[in-house]
């Protein structure tokens, strides 16, 4: 297990003075990628080493309580699993009593920069997050997010020069942003679900595809023909809902 304490910046919150869902995803990718430079298996290691770098499959994160501005947290990343082109992560953020508010399930994918591919993880890659830990307690969801009705195509966004990480793709928390421009402003998230089919790249159009019932919503954002960026689903705070909103 890796880990480190910060406090939530003014920055990192939205207007319910929270950090929203996109954020708690953000400080989970942010600890991934802190983890693997600790190992000595960072981004610029990787790329320049193997000729490769880590994709993110999808996301299951699951918020008891999101965290409000200036509280002190610790985020936690829990390698548990590699098969021959999958690695896995739990991940907890936990609260200065050392209570769990949010944790979240994640496969990750190793990627040939040069061929656009996914490539076998080495034991020498792997070995680097040795002891694993035990996988954590997390009522697991299908890595695969579905929605077999019919969905109503929305506004398209323009893909932002500032909406990019290193890659030149979209980042990862801005399929989830753009996302929740679609969810009503008194829809508290407790659950999303991610799949991510292909990146995005600045200049891009994007077209949310909607459908929901009361309590889940399922958004796929695509291309103007139709091909798939990501599929998410939200899933409604119903009992003791979290602190915070889905909107900012």
């Amino acid at each position: 297990m890796y880990s480190e304490k910060k406090r939530v910046a003014y920055s990192e919150v939205s207007g319910s003075g929270c950090a929203d869902i996109a954020q708690v995803a953000e400080y989970f990718q942010d600890i991934s990628c802190a983890h693997s430079e600790h190992v000595g298996g960072g981004i610029k290691t990787l790329l320049e080493e193997e000729g490769c770098g880590w994709l993110l499959a999808g996301w299951q994160i699951i918020v008891d309580r999101y965290p409000a501005y200036h509280e002190e947290i610790t985020v936690q990343t829990i390698p548990y699993a590699f098969d021959s082109i999958v690695a896995f992560r739990g991940y907890q953020i936990l609260d200065s009593s050392g209570a769990c508010i949010a944790s979240a399930n994640a496969n990750w994918f190793l990627i040939d920069v040069k061929k656009g591919m996914p490539r076998r993880i080495s034991s020498q890659i792997a070995s680097a997050y040795d002891p694993l830990d035990p996988k954590p307690d997390l009522q697991y969801a299908s890595r695969k997010v579905r929605y077999r009705g019919d969905m109503q195509r929305q506004e398209p966004i323009l893909v932002r020069r500032a909406f990019t990480d290193t890659n030149h793709h979209m980042n990862n928390s801005w399929y989830i942003r753009l996302a929740m421009e679609c969810l009503p402003a008194d829809f508290v998230i407790r659950q999303v679900r991610v799949e991510y089919t292909r990146a995005a790249v600045s200049g891009d159009r994007i077209f949310p595809y909607t459908a929901h019932d009361e309590n889940v919503w399922h958004i796929r954002l695509a291309d103007e023909a139709g091909q798939t960026y990501a599929m998410l689903e939200f899933t409604r705070a119903l009992a003791a809902e979290p602190e915070g909103t889905g909107e900012d």
